[in-house]
């Protein structure tokens, strides 16, 4: 074989051996291409497999916050019940008491008051009742004073940009005023006050019902108004020659104190929604 046919074969064999070795390179580039996109795909679903793990706790403590508080609701309602009896019986004997204006019919009606609210049971469960008020109350005060923060923070980043715009505005008033264009402001100076103002009054109010049902919950725990107490109130009032105010002052008791604690939050929570 002469030197031109073994310089063309060698040729060949190099050319043929660079598309393998170019075509082994893509192999191997595909390869790795397909392992970080398995890797890809294995992550993402190791995320879904995470999120979807956390959306299932979350439902769940959702469910058992829903039925703790549905228990919750259901135990005030019949508590709330069950003072209702108590308390129109005592009315009753007091209404009794005061027609027959004798001090056995005092001695009877304080009998009553004692047996109808001496219950621990019963106490105990007001006084849940008016420490859960006055906790929701606390939150709720709470979160009006924080959005009070929020809308001063936004009030005064708005004050801080306004000053800037003015600036630019003080610079272009000359064209503005051959165009006759008006000036414009982020926010309206008198809306500013009004909403300040309006959160002042609000966050007054949320903190003067979370006071009431804060003190209305001190109060049941000391048991420093207790119907027996009334009771004996009603009793020397009577003996004093007033005995129509008998009743009026039997009205005030563990159960009252425990109305007034939930109202005040109600009010507070109201005030929430109101700031909000």
């Amino acid at each position: 074989m002469n030197k031109s046919g073994r310089f063309k074969l060698e040729g060949r064999g190099s050319s043929q051996q660079k598309q393998e070795e170019k075509y082994e390179l893509q192999q191997e580039q595909q390869q790795q291409q397909g392992g970080e996109q398995q890797l890809q795909d294995h992550q993402q679903d190791q995320q879904q497999q995470v999120q979807q793990q956390q959306q299932q706790e979350q439902q769940q403590e959702q469910l058992q916050q829903e039925q703790q508080e549905g228990k919750e609701q259901q135990s005030q309602q019949q508590l709330l019940q069950q003072l209702n009896e108590l308390e129109d019986l005592q009315v009753l004997a007091a209404q009794v008491a005061d027609r027959i204006g004798s001090d056995e019919a005092f001695a009877a009606y304080k009998e009553v008051c004692k047996k109808t609210t001496e219950s621990i049971k019963v106490k105990q469960t007001m006084k849940k009742f008016a420490s859960r008020a006055t906790q929701d109350a606390a939150a709720a005060t709470r979160r009006v004073v924080d959005i009070q923060e929020r809308l001063r923070q936004k009030i005064d980043d708005a004050r801080s940009a306004q000053e800037t715009e003015t600036e630019i505005e003080t610079e272009t008033e000359k064209l503005q005023q051959e165009t006759n264009t008006p000036q414009k402001s982020l926010i309206n100076p008198s809306i500013r006050k009004e909403l300040e103002e309006e959160l002042q009054r609000i966050g007054r109010k949320a903190k003067a019902a979370f006071n009431q049902a804060f003190t209305a919950a001190t109060m049941q725990q000391d048991g420093s108004n207790d119907t027996a107490a009334a009771a004996a109130a009603a009793a020397t009032a009577a003996t004093a020659g007033t005995a129509g105010t008998a009743a009026a002052t039997a009205s005030v008791s563990p159960m009252s104190l425990a109305l007034t604690a939930r109202k005040a939050a109600t009010e507070a929570e109201y005030l929430l929604e109101t700031a909000q």
